[in-house]
């Protein structure tokens, strides 16, 4: 018996006994890191009502947004740009973290971890939530404050060693430290 068939047929016919191409699977650690981007790149603006009772009750409202998130498994490095905009001001940090260098993460709420909390009596409205990382290598960043759309200064991170991630619910901010703690963890580090 003698098979005919016409080119096309032919790449069909051996396509279909050599089997599809195995799909690659991710390593760990890029799941991990595509994992935190997904969250952080979803992650929605984050808006709170500051009082300061000791300023005659002064109110603003304060929006934090997240841009130029960026994982990089290879050299193990988290980096995003984080914007907190009210009407005064505008002040934006960029943070590059190497995880490998990791010392801890945790989640608190901002109202204990605000510096000018007990100086103003300030209040929050409402409560958001950090995911604070502390690295025992410098984290490289900016820190920029405009003001009226004009720049007026631009520094290096004030605190170098720490970052932090502002979330509205503490049950989203848990997750995505345990996504970072996770990723440390393959990239070396045992934060605590």
């Amino acid at each position: 018996m003698i098979w005919r068939c016409s080119i096309s047929c032919l790449v069909l016919c051996s396509s279909l006994l050599v089997g599809s191409p195995v799909q690659r699977t991710q390593s760990p650690l890029d799941e991990a890191m595509t994992s935190i981007a997904n969250d952080l790149a979803s992650r929605a603006a984050v808006s709170w009502t500051s009082t300061a009772h000791a300023m005659m009750g002064a109110k603003w409202t304060t929006t934090n947004t997240l841009e130029q998130i960026n994982t990089d498994p290879s050299s193990c490095l988290l980096a995003w740009t984080s914007v907190d905009a009210n009407p005064q001001e505008k002040v934006s940090e960029t943070y590059n973290v190497p995880l490998q260098a990791v010392l801890s993460i945790q989640v608190r709420p901002y109202s204990l971890s605000s510096p000018f909390e007990a100086q103003w009596d300030l209040k929050f409205s409402p409560e958001t939530y950090l995911v604070g990382m502390v690295s025992g290598k410098i984290i490289c960043g900016r820190r920029q404050l405009f003001k009226k759309s004009k720049l007026k200064s631009d520094t290096e991170l004030p605190n170098n060693h720490e970052a932090s991630i502002r979330f509205l619910e503490e049950r989203t901010a848990t997750r995505i430290a345990e996504e970072i703690r996770r990723a440390a963890n393959l990239c070396g580090s045992a934060p605590s």
